[in-house]
Formats: C-alpha cells, sequence, structure tokens
C-alpha cells in the first residue's frame, strides 16, 4: 500500500485558512528546503484561490498532493520523500482548522512536518484521531 496520508477539508473556512498557511509553508520550504515542484515534479507549485497542487522534484516526487474546493475524501501517498514535510505541515495546518486527517504513519513519522509548524507558528498540534 505504502505510506499513504488520508484527508478532508470540508471547504468554506477550514479550506481558506489551510490554504493561506500552505502558502507560509511553501514560503518556509523555498528558504531552508525540501525543493517542492508542482504536481509533475517539475516547475513551481500551484497555488490559487481554492487549490493547491504540489509534489517533490525530480526523482523525489511521488504523488501529487492536492486540496481544492471539492469536498470529498482525498488521499496523498508520498513515500516518505522529502516533500512529506511539507504535505504534513500542510496536514496539521488543516485538522488546526477543522479538517479530518489520517495517516498510515504515526505522530513521530510527522516530525519534519511538525518541525515546519513549529518554526512558523511556534506549535505543532496532533490532527490524527486517535484509533480505539
Amino acid at each position: 500500500m505504502g505510506y499513504t496520508h488520508y484527508y478532508r477539508h470540508g471547504g468554506g473556512e477550514t479550506l481558506g485558512k489551510t490554504l493561506l498557511d500552505a502558502k507560509a509553508i511553501l514560503k518556509y520550504a523555498k528558504a531552508n528546503g525540501p525543493v517542492i515542484a508542482g504536481p509533475d515534479g517539475t516547475g513551481a507549485p500551484v497555488l490559487e484561490e481554492g487549490l493547491l497542487l504540489l509534489n517533490g522534484h525530480g526523482d523525489d516526487d511521488c504523488e501529487t498532493f492536492l486540496l481544492d474546493s471539492r469536498e470529498g475524501r482525498t488521499l496523498c501517498k508520498t513515500g516518505s520523500r522529502p516533500y512529506d514535510s511539507v504535505v504534513t505541515a500542510i496536514l496539521i495546518r488543516l485538522g488546526l482548522h477543522g479538517g479530518e486527517v489520517s495517516s498510515d504513519g504515526n505522530w513521530d513519522d510527522w516530525a519534519n512536518g511538525r518541525a515546519i509548524c513549529e518554526a512558523i507558528w511556534g506549535e505543532a498540534l496532533n490532527p490524527m484521531r486517535e484509533e480505539g
């Protein structure tokens, strides 16, 4: 199956706030790494009103991470490649704003994404619901 993240944003304010935070996360990644590319692993990520598309760069790409105005469950397999840190940072913020987030990984696997959130906002709260 692979290392995959599952998420639902629910639209509206949750999506808007998450995309605003994604802009800050992409700015951080541009200055500090990892290299983030567009959906096909080349060019720049797409960040517009109601839409975010990104992937790893070159050989570090895997599946495209997508946030858009459509509702519905979404998933992204990152294969633990370097861009996973950006994806998990965005998912941390999505959970903070009310989205639903789960993963094949655990909170410890999200250490690099947590570090990005802590560098920008001073904290990173676990967005994943505990099973049980």
